[in-house]
């Protein structure tokens, strides 16, 4: 990947990030698998910066929580993997499990890279 390209896709996570934290919703609403299966789908530049913030938001939060609490991570994923190599990951997974559709978003982003990136 040349570096235009990862800077391109680092300021398209960091807006997604950006766009999400505005985004008014009530507090029993969220993101499910199947709202982020849109997002990560679609070919709205919006759509995809919203699934590639909320990708990184996830696994960003998922490696501070394991870190900060010193607890086994079940997720290994080697250095380099890239946001969209992640909601491909995601995407693939969701298509052999639809019936978590329903489920939260993030749980599903967990599940899938866990599955494709085992700690051994």
């Amino acid at each position: 990947m040349t570096i235009n390209k990862t800077m391109s896709v680092l300021m398209l996570a960091i807006l997604g990030l950006f766009l999400c934290g505005f985004r008014e919703v009530e507090a029993t609403n969220f993101v499910t698998c199947k709202d982020l299966e849109a997002y990560c789908e679609s070919d709205n530049i919006f759509d995809q910066m919203e699934c590639y913030g909320y990708v990184v938001g996830v696994t960003n939060s998922y490696k501070k929580q394991i870190s900060k609490y010193q607890l086994d991570s079940k997720l290994c994923e080697p250095k380099g993997t890239t946001v969209d190599q992640k909601s491909v990951i995601f995407l693939k997974w969701l298509s052999v499990h639809p019936e978590n559709l329903k489920i939260e978003g993030s749980l599903c982003v967990i599940k899938s890279l866990m599955e494709e990136f085992p700690c051994n």
